[in-house]
């Protein structure tokens, strides 16, 4: 049987996450990932796990994120119990945005308690918190 039915192009985590779900969901799907680094060495997931964001402000990619965090630190589980799953090395550093006005800090607290409802953990500091939590920055 020639063809496919779907075909992703990029491999990386997106890629990759979306053909292992979509078979997973729909048993017989014929699915083509075109990935130019057959060994994912250069591959924007193995170079930026550490760099998994919650902070959108359109809450569909805030739980897409949250979800996608769940699965690199629960790998084992969703790949399944044979072990012998390698870590995905996940270092959660986290994100920092800044603004300098009185409305763009009302906009950032409006999203991030839309970002903490559904489960992530984002602050907001003020200029003296972000003085005590980063000491080397010049505000």
């Amino acid at each position: 049987m020639a063809g496919w039915d779907v075909v992703i192009i990029g491999g990386a985590v997106t890629g990759a996450s979306a053909a292992w779900f979509l078979m997973g969901a729909v048993p017989g799907l014929r699915v083509l990932v075109v990935e130019k680094d057959p060994t994912y060495a250069r591959a924007a997931a193995a170079l930026s796990v550490a760099s998994v964001r919650q902070q959108f402000s359109n809450p569909v990619n805030v739980e897409i994120s949250r979800f996608g965090i769940d699965v690199i630190r629960n790998f084992g589980d969703f790949i399944g119990p044979e072990g012998g799953v390698p870590s995905l090395g996940l270092k959660e550093n986290g994100y920092l945005f800044l603004t300098g006005t009185e409305a763009g800090r009302a906009v950032m607290e409006e999203i991030a308690a839309m970002q903490r409802g559904l489960g992530a953990a984002t602050e907001v500091l003020d200029r003296d918190a972000l003085a005590r939590r980063f000491p080397w920055m010049t505000l």
